[in-house]
C-alpha cells in the first residue's frame, strides 16, 4: 500500500491550523459613567429651560396685568431685564480709552438667544420694537475727564451705559480729557453727530476756572447755550454743576472755589427760569479726601459713584418732565 501523503503539514502531525490575525481593539467610546453624566446634564438643561419659560410667561402675565391689559407693563419688564444684561456684559467688555461711545438701540437681535425663554423674549422685543424705540429719549452726556472716567465706571458697574434708565433713554457719552468750554460746540456739531439729542447734559467749566474769570465763563456758557438752542430748538439743556476740587491747577484754590459757586448759582437761576435744567452735586465735598484721587483733581471710585448717582437722579427727573414718566 502506498504511503499516505502528508497533507497540510510535516509528517506525524495533523493539518496546520490557521492562526487568526489579531483584531485591532475597538475604538474607545464614552464609558458608562460618561453616558450617565451626559444624560443627567441633558435632563438638567431641559429642566432649567422649562423653568425659564415658566418664569418668563409669569412675568409677562403680571406685567400685562399691571399695565391694564396694554403693553406698557411688558415693555418695562423687558427693558429692566435687558438693562441688567447690559450691565453684566459691560463688566466683561473692555472700554476704549478715549473717543465717542454711542449707545446701541435695543433690538430683537440684541437679546441673547441661549435658551427657549430668550428666544421668546427676542420675539416679544421684535414685535414691540417700534413702540420701544419711540418711547425712549436720546440723552447725550458731554464734558471733560470727569465724564470720561464716569462712563468707564458706569459700564463696569451696576448702572451700565444707560445709567439704569434703559426703559426711558439711550444714554450716549462724549468725554474728552482736558476739554475746555471752547471745545463744546465743535464736539456737539462735529461730523460724528447724526441728529439732535432730546437732552444734553453738560459737565464742563472746571478746567476753565483760573484761565477765565467766573463772569466771563458764565457769559460764554450762556451765549453757547443760546447757539445750541438755535440749531436744535427741541433739545433740552442741563447743566451738571462744576464740582469742587481740593487742587486747582490755574490759581488760588479758595478764590477759584468762590468763582465756581458763583458760576453754578448764576446758571442755576437762568436754567430754572425756563431755559433748561440744573443737576447739583452737593454731597461731593473738597475736604473729603475719599472723594478724590491723590492728584486732588479727579474723582476717586467713590466720588465717581456719587457723581453717577447724581446724574441718574437728575436725568430721571428731567425725563419725567419730557415724557410724563414719574421718577
Amino acid at each position: 500500500m502506498p504511503p499516505k501523503k502528508n497533507v497540510g503539514g510535516p509528517k506525524g502531525k495533523g493539518p496546520a491550523k490557521k492562526i487568526p490575525a489579531k483584531r485591532p481593539p475597538p475604538p474607545s467610546g464614552p464609558s458608562t459613567e460618561d453616558e450617565d453624566s451626559a444624560q443627567l446634564l441633558g435632563v438638567l438643561v431641559a429642566r432649567i429651560e422649562a423653568l425659564e419659560r415658566e418664569k418668563a410667561a409669569a412675568a409677562a402675565a403680571e406685567a400685562q396685568k399691571a399695565g391694564g391689559g396694554s403693553n406698557t407693563g411688558l415693555i418695562r419688564s423687558l427693558f429692566s431685564r435687558i438693562s441688567a444684561l447690559e450691565g453684566e456684559r459691560s463688566a466683561a467688555v473692555p472700554v476704549a480709552d478715549a473717543g465717542l461711545v454711542t449707545s446701541t438701540p435695543v433690538t430683537a437681535e440684541a437679546v441673547p438667544s441661549t435658551s427657549a425663554a430668550a428666544a421668546e423674549m427676542r420675539s416679544a422685543v421684535s414685535a414691540l420694537e417700534p413702540t420701544l424705540l419711540a418711547s425712549r429719549r436720546r440723552v447725550l452726556i458731554c464734558g471733560h475727564s470727569y465724564v470720561h472716567w464716569a462712563e468707564r465706571q458706569a459700564r463696569r458697574g451696576p448702572y451700565g451705559q444707560h445709567l439704569g434708565l434703559a426703559s426711558l433713554a439711550f444714554v450716549e457719552w462724549r468725554g474728552r480729557r482736558g476739554l475746555r468750554w471752547e471745545g463744546l460746540l465743535p464736539l456737539l456739531f462735529g461730523s460724528g453727530v447724526r441728529f439732535p439729542p432730546d437732552l444734553i447734559v453738560m459737565h464742563l467749566g472746571g478746567n476753565d476756572l483760573g484761565l477765565l474769570k467766573g463772569r466771563a465763563l458764565f457769559l460764554q456758557v450762556l451765549n453757547d447755550m443760546h447757539k445750541i438752542q438755535e440749531v436744535w430748538p427741541h433739545t433740552g439743556l442741563a447743566w451738571s454743576a462744576i464740582i469742587p476740587r481740593p487742587r486747582w491747577p490755574y490759581g488760588d484754590g479758595k478764590k477759584l472755589d468762590k468763582a465756581r459757586k458763583r458760576v453754578n448759582r448764576a446758571l442755576r437761576k437762568v436754567l430754572e427760569n425756563g431755559m433748561g435744567y440744573y443737576i447739583p452735586h452737593d454731597t461731593i465735598r473738597f475736604n473729603d479726601s475719599t472723594m478724590y484721587r491723590t492728584d486732588g483733581i479727579h474723582l476717586s471710585e467713590l466720588g465717581n459713584q456719587i457723581f453717577l448717582a447724581d446724574l441718574q437722579k437728575g436725568i430721571r427727573e428731567i425725563l419725567s418732565n419730557l415724557v410724563g414718566v414719574r421718577s
